[in-house]
């Protein structure tokens, strides 16, 4: 049985000097339905749409697939509104503007600012959906991952990551997963001097280093030992 959020938070800080309610999400992995439900774009959550601008809606529109409606904690609104205090249903930057047809349009809200924890999506990786800057590069080195099923954590020990673009050359990045029980620590090496080939086998590639890359394009990640979550 994975323990409670309250006994990880407990026994494990990932992100010692930052508020412990920024990493509340991450640290409560529990387990979440694996089968996920159709994809909905942001027209059926409170937007205005119709039928017709439903089939013209960009892949990248539609939002990130969620769990059961059973499991609202797994709704991309409520990770949006724990990440930026704002219950958006998208996850690229602003409010895009849908042609509906017959001079209507809908307007597609996503994250207003740069938010202070930071979001990765594997979906994005299969172009379900679009992860924006505002999620990609937050203010302090932490993001939540959406990743087979269930959130984790990536952070990192240098806050001067997200400000130097020097120090995003060779980096290392810490990773937690509540929902495995993790015990051992798991440090990347994620280095965007050397690329990887992007034709790869992805069955053969860590869905976490896909994750990695929807940020740091084609980077490639040394797992310092530890073995490849695959």
């Amino acid at each position: 049985m994975p323990r409670s959020w309250r006994e990880q938070r407990q026994s494990w800080n990932p992100a010692r000097g930052f508020s412990a309610s920024t990493c509340l999400l991450v640290l409560s992995s529990a387990h979440l339905p694996t089968t996920p439900k159709t994809p909905a774009i942001a027209g059926e959550i409170g937007e205005s749409g119709s039928d017709q601008s439903r089939g013209r809606t960009p892949a990248w529109a539609v939002e990130c697939p969620v769990h059961t409606v059973s499991e609202p904690q797994s709704h991309p609104e409520l990770v949006n509104l724990l990440l930026t205090g704002k219950a958006s249903s998208n996850t690229f930057n602003d409010v895009v503007e849908l042609d509906s047809g017959n001079g209507d349009v809908t307007l597609l809200k996503g994250i207003a600012a740069r938010s202070d924890v930071g979001f990765l999506s594997l979906f994005e990786h299969y172009n379900v959906c679009q992860v924006g800057c505002f999620l990609k590069t937050p203010r302090f080195p932490i993001w939540v991952v959406c990743s087979e099923s269930h959130f984790s954590v990536l952070f990192s020990l240098q806050p001067e990551l997200l400000r130097d673009w020097r120090t995003e050359r060779l980096f290392d990045l810490y990773y937690y997963d509540g929902l495995a029980n993790q015990q051992e620590q798991i440090r990347l090496t994620v280095d965007t001097t050397q690329t990887v080939p992007e034709d790869g086998d992805s069955d053969l590639i860590p869905p976490l280093e896909l994750c990695i890359r929807t940020k740091w394009k084609g980077a490639s990640v040394n797992w310092n030992g530890s073995d490849p979550i695959l």
